[in-house]
């Protein structure tokens, strides 16, 4: 009702949704996301993509504040078999230019659309990205507003250990709108998958 924005960063793009007056009021998606942070990590360390994206979920962090300046980890050298040393901090300080762009990205639609000062709630992070260390802290300096990791699995029981990650913030989404279908053309159905179904529905419809 006092508005809030979702914000899930992807891999490939950031989507978001603004709820204010509990109206759905705008939806946009962004072309910088996770993959754009790790490609910046290719180029920064002179690594191979699959190495920068072990880095960043190892020892990444949304800022340099976040991670010890005397750290050090080690990534793939020039030839096979040989490593080298970088600084934790590099790696977080990467990360933290792009991640402020996106999010700068992020508050300019939301004055576009008159929508920064309905987010009397503030706003939900989620998606693969957001778990980033520090990433709520940077994100609150950009909206000056409350800012909140959305993880699903709330009140699921025994299956929130499998879904508690905001990376399958995206599926369980789905698996809502799935649930939605099943009742809108499949109501009155007495199978043990119904009532797996209404059970996952009951709780989706908690969580978001």
């Amino acid at each position: 009702e006092v508005g809030a924005a979702m914000v899930e960063i992807g891999a490939s793009t950031t989507e978001m949704a603004v709820y204010y007056e509990g109206k759905l009021r705008h939806v946009g998606v962004i072309p910088v996301a996770g993959t754009v942070v790790t490609t910046d990590l290719v180029k920064g360390l002179s690594i191979p993509f699959a190495e920068a994206r072990r880095a960043l979920e190892t020892w990444g962090a949304a800022s340099g504040r976040f991670v010890d300046p005397h750290e050090t980890v080690e990534v793939p050298g020039p030839a096979p078999g040989q490593v080298r040393h970088v600084a934790r901090e590099l790696i977080a300080h990467i990360a933290e230019q792009r991640l402020d762009e996106l999010f700068g990205l992020v508050q300019r639609e939301l004055d576009r659309h008159d929508l920064a000062d309905k987010l009397g709630a503030g706003v939900v992070l989620t998606g693969g990205a957001a778990a980033l260390p520090g990433l709520i802290e940077l994100a609150q300096e950009v909206f000056a507003a409350p800012v909140r990791l959305g993880v699903p699995g709330e009140g699921l029981g025994g299956l929130a250990d499998s879904v508690g990650r905001p990376r399958l913030s995206t599926a369980v989404g789905l698996a809502l709108w799935g649930c939605e279908r099943f009742h809108e053309t499949g109501e009155g159905a007495t199978t043990v998958a119904s009532a797996v179904v209404s059970r996952v529905g009951a709780w989706l419809r908690e969580f978001f």
